[in-house]
């Protein structure tokens, strides 16, 4: 596509076709990998772009929003409906991390209503996943909370004394890390 521009400004149709043909591929090789690059494929096609600065579409939002919670919905469809059982873990992961991190995006403080959004979305997942016993989606949903309210805490605070930025980062950084230690503690029991 680069050197002869085929589909020219239609060129994500590749993102959309090789994400079908790798979710294809997974459930006829039963291939937790390659189910995960068709997703991660889809999502591209979505808007989701691996940049430095700007990794999302701003118009692209509320379908990654859609598409991680859809993610979310196949994982327990999957469980429940007992066919490619062990995918639902695949689907659960991506269609979690892809819906935080998009209302991530937004929650830039305190008074926006992304963050609360964000803020019941974790909630919401730490009660489930707490009550299924699923660290990972545990750990997920107190990390992104635990971003948006840094990030949320430390504008409202202001970047003036450094110290100040530095110790709150660091006694709330080993705060989150030892309760989700005890969690993960728990979690086994």
């Amino acid at each position: 596509e680069w050197k002869w521009k085929i589909l020219g400004s239609w060129w994500d149709l590749y993102l959309f076709g090789s994400g079908l043909l790798f979710a294809a591929l997974a459930y006829r090789f039963d291939n937790r990998l390659v189910l995960a690059t068709g997703l991660l494929n889809l999502a591209s096609w979505l808007g989701l772009r691996a940049g430095i600065w700007n990794f999302l579409d701003s118009g692209a939002k509320p379908a990654l929003i859609a598409y991680g919670a859809v993610l979310i919905g196949l994982s327990a469809a999957t469980r429940r409906g007992e066919f490619k059982a062990h995918f639902e873990g695949t689907y659960r992961t991506l269609g979690v991390h892809v819906a935080l991190m998009t209302l991530l995006t937004d929650a830039k403080g305190f008074d926006h209503p992304q963050f609360w959004v964000l803020t019941a979305a974790c909630a919401a997942l730490g009660a489930w996943s707490m009550r299924e016993r699923r660290f990972d989606t545990f750990a997920a949903a107190v990390v992104y909370a635990y971003a948006a309210a840094l990030a949320s805490f430390l504008d409202a605070i202001g970047t003036h004394d450094f110290d100040v930025l530095l110790w709150t980062v660091i006694f709330s950084s080993a705060a989150v890390l030892g309760a989700l230690l005890w969690a993960r503690a728990r979690f086994k029991e």
